[in-house]
């Protein structure tokens, strides 16, 4: 039925004149704490397949159902103490979000999104398991930001990336200190996981469809200082990897490649894949020079970006690690073309110019 009224609702306008009253029903159901988890998420799926005709032609419905909604998760949210309680939280957000998803992104949707998102962060410390938590975050909150003017949406896109950078930073650091080996992988796996999200947070699919990719890798190459810069550099140092043919360093060693490429993915979207080779250039620190030297080489024109990776200071532990990674485009270049591609001869030429500077 509830299908059936949301196949109805996305139609023409005013098809449903008594459309306060089935929404009411419709989230009732959701919220009662007696439905089954499964069928009380189908239900807010209908409710947000009633589509953009529906609640934009029905303001005063869909604004009144956002202002009670609003109220109720900040509430809820404010004074969960425990699972059920958080469960409670959950699903008022998700029938929240299934009505944003379809309304205008103007200056009351990002403001109702940053309380959203405020709400599911505070929910955070009362979960039984937070790693779960940050599941739901991730998918009510990256969809609802999506597609909005940056501007708008700045401050709580980046509350939500660094909580995301900080679980990465959380599990990393769990499993290297894990007293058994199979709570060391748990985490390492978590690790990865959250690796994808940030990955999600940074790409061109995400809320930075709307801008602000050039304000995020400023962020990220620690250019302009914020807590999201504070975050992602906790986030890179805390993947050090000691050995990646050795647990749980081979699965973070996979997360490490993970975070690498969506910063390099990032520059790509701000158009300013140079950035990503500059900070390398001036690293002091030469973890961080490792990292974004990866970075910068997974880059279409990865050989000169080897070029502009060049340390600019005398750290010897930077310079090893760039003939190293020089040495292995050589060798890469030197392979037959048939098994290599077009690229092989850029990149030694690249190389050799690298050589002689």
């Amino acid at each position: 039925a509830a299908a059936r009224v949301a196949q109805l609702a996305s139609g023409a306008p005013n098809t449903l004149p008594r459309l306060a009253q089935l929404v009411d029903q419709l989230v009732g159901w959701a919220l009662d704490v007696s439905m089954e988890r499964r069928d009380a998420r189908a239900l807010t799926d209908n409710l947000a397949r009633f589509g953009l005709n529906c609640w934009r032609s029905e303001r005063v419905v869909a604004q009144t159902l956002v202002r009670n909604l609003d109220q109720d998760l900040s509430r809820l949210s404010a004074s969960a103490r425990d699972e059920t309680q958080v469960i409670q939280v959950a699903s008022v957000a998700r029938c929240l979000s299934a009505v944003l998803r379809n309304l205008e992104r103007d200056a009351a949707h990002a403001q109702t999104c940053s309380r959203f998102v405020d709400a599911l962060l505070s929910a955070r410390t009362a979960a039984q398991e937070p790693h779960a938590w940050d599941d739901v975050c991730h998918e009510l909150c990256i969809d609802l930001l999506k597609g909005s003017d940056f501007r708008l949406i700045e401050q709580p896109y980046g509350r939500c990336l660094e909580q995301q950078l900080t679980a990465v930073t959380t599990h990393a650091l769990d499993a290297v200190g894990a007293d058994s080996s199979k709570s060391s992988a748990k985490h390492a796996r978590r690790c990865g996981r959250a690796a994808g999200r940030v990955a999600a947070w940074l790409s061109v699919q995400g809320p930075l469809s709307g801008g602000g990719a050039s304000e995020i890798l400023g962020a990220c190459l620690d250019s302009t200082p914020s807590n999201v810069s504070t975050a992602f550099r906790d986030c890179r140092r805390s993947l050090v990897i000691q050995d990646a043919n050795k647990e749980p360093y081979t699965t973070l060693f996979e997360a490490r490649k993970k975070l690498a490429k969506a910063l390099a993915a990032l520059a790509t979207l701000a158009r300013q894949p140079e950035r990503v080779a500059r900070a390398a250039s001036i690293a002091t620190d030469a973890d961080d020079y490792a990292f974004f030297l990866d970075a910068a080489l997974r880059d279409v024109d990865g050989s000169a970006r080897l070029c502009e990776a060049a340390p600019q200071n005398n750290n010897r532990d930077n310079w090893d690690a760039w003939c190293r990674t020089a040495s292995s485009v050589a060798k890469g270049a030197a392979q037959p073309a048939r098994s290599r591609g077009a690229g092989a001869a850029a990149r030694r030429e690249a190389l050799e110019k690298a050589l002689q500077a």
